[in-house]
């Protein structure tokens, strides 16, 4: 008796204890379920808008290129309004047309590379200046060109008379030299000032230069054709920079912009690969994009002429 009264007791504790340990499970489920109800909804992760991203950058790059292009148009502006102030007879149409027209160039006194201190100009510049110079003296049109001022291949356009434009850039290229203290004021004849280079003259011709479109076929022939680029010549006051390419391509590029031209002059004297990747026209101006080993260079202005 006394055994099995122990063994009931025993069951007895047991049952008792799994009862009790079903009520806690129970207990902390109902709990639990009350947690979770009382927790708000996760909010999915907002997905990033890659158009608006894309768009935001366009125009932050159309604000930067729209703001550079106005500074560089309000420095040319500024250059223009001091050469009116020094030359204010030179844009009149009132005066005879027999007078010396007073032509004004400015002295060399810009970046280091192409003047030093005392204004004396870089000889290899001055010599690029020069054959550029008497490159415009050369004869017009081969034979079988028209004579009615019709174009040149490549865009040139013909004049009509060779004998007179020659002459007229001889007086041109005479005067220039002198000014830009290219030739020897003692050593070259005197010559009067031709009239004819004033815009008010009826007689007067722009001199040619190359269309827009000859310039945007070269620009992607040197992108498509990798030509390199050999030189870079910021020219004086910052106002023209010459680019010369390894084809013998020349792009004069204005504005100058001092901190990209020093830049590509940096890389090519480094010995890195310089070349045009492309260039483009927009609201009238263009944009450059060069390359080098480690960088890419871009180039802001208002007007690119391209010559061979």
């Amino acid at each position: 008796m006394g055994v099995r009264s122990v063994s009931v007791v025993h069951t007895s504790l047991l049952l008792a204890l799994i009862a009790l340990t079903a009520a806690v499970l129970l207990h902390l489920r109902a709990l639990g379920r009350k947690l979770d109800a009382a927790q708000p909804t996760a909010q999915p992760a907002p997905q990033l808008d890659e158009a608006l991203i894309r768009r935001a950058v366009a125009e932050a790059l159309a604000a930067d290129r729209e703001r550079e292009i106005t500074e560089a148009r309000a420095f040319w502006a500024e250059q223009e309004a001091r050469a009116a102030e020094d030359a204010p007879l030179f844009d009149t149409p009132f005066t005879a047309a027999g007078e010396d027209w007073p032509i004004f160039f400015p002295r060399p006194t810009g970046p280091q590379e192409a003047a030093d201190n005392h204004g004396v100009m870089d000889p290899e510049f001055g010599e690029a200046l020069r054959n550029a110079l008497e490159d415009l003296v050369k004869d017009g049109p081969a034979d079988g060109g028209s004579a009615d001022g019709g174009l040149r291949g490549g865009g040139f356009p013909a004049p009509g008379d060779n004998s007179d434009v020659k002459a007229r850039r001889e007086a041109d290229l005479l005067a220039t030299g002198l000014e830009a203290g290219l030739l020897d004021a003692e050593s070259e004849p005197a010559a009067a000032p031709d009239p004819r280079r004033h815009p008010s003259h009826p007689d007067f011709v722009p001199s040619p230069t190359p269309s827009r479109e000859w310039t945007d076929d070269r620009l992607a022939a040197l992108a498509e054709e990798r030509i390199a680029l050999t030189d870079v010549r910021p020219g004086p006051l910052g106002t023209l920079d010459v680019y010369a390419f390894a084809d013998g391509t020349t792009l004069c590029v204005a504005p100058g912009d001092r901190e990209a031209a020093y830049r590509l002059i940096d890389a090519v004297r480094a010995g890195e690969d310089v070349r045009l990747l492309g260039g483009s026209r927009f609201s009238g101006s263009y944009s450059l994009t060069f390359s080098t080993d480690g960088d890419t260079v871009y180039v802001l202005a208002d007007r690119v002429v391209a010559s061979i």
